[in-house]
């Protein structure tokens, strides 16, 4: 497949995407309360990595958003970038929205990995966990998230990430020696 037909079906996918998000403000979605036999019971934090920085606002909701992206963090825990339904966007803090771009962090521990099914990007999903404020960083979050239920799946396909990564590559190799070029010739 060329280049500029993975960048054109890349253009598409996330056009659909977008779509997507807009259409499911309509539909409406989750309202933060969650199922109280989705809960937890006991410490919500046990087995969080430094629960001193955490300060749990409620140690239970659930939230519709769908998945922006999904990364290790280097303590182990998936971290979740969710885009919150409407009706879900009062989780957002300040933080939120200027340091994560509007997202909702959610993570899940090592702890809770064998038992959550790890969401791909663009998947809309409902989370259930600990609503919390990360501290240090000034954001909130649903952090553990212990249930993770996907709604509808990715409209992007299986290994797409993979070939854009690879087109971003080549697109900064080919800059990089655009400029360099300039440069040489400007000298």
């Amino acid at each position: 497949m060329s280049r500029l037909r993975i960048v054109l079906t890349m253009s598409f996918v996330l056009a659909i995407a977008v779509v997507a998000v807009v259409a499911m403000a309509f539909i409406g979605g989750g309202t933060g309360e969650a199922n109280p036999a989705d809960c937890r019971a006991g410490d919500v934090l046990d087995g969080v990595h430094h629960p001193q920085r955490i300060k749990v606002i409620d140690p239970c909701v659930s939230v519709r958003g769908t998945v922006a992206v999904v990364q290790d963090h280097e303590d182990g825990d998936w971290d979740i970038g969710l885009i919150p339904d409407p009706p879900d966007l009062d989780l957002l803090g300040r933080g939120n929205v200027t340091k994560v771009g509007g997202l909702l962090v959610v993570e899940v521990i090592p702890k809770d990995q064998p038992i959550v099914r790890r969401p791909r990007a663009g998947s809309r999903v409902e989370v259930t966990g600990a609503y919390v404020i990360d501290t240090p960083n000034g954001w909130r979050e649903i952090h553990p998230a212990w249930k993770i239920e996907e709604l509808t799946p990715s409209p992007i396909p299986e290994g797409t990430g993979d070939r854009v990564r690879g087109v971003a590559r080549f697109a900064k190799r080919a800059l990089l020696r655009v400029r360099a070029e300039i440069r040489e010739r400007l000298d």
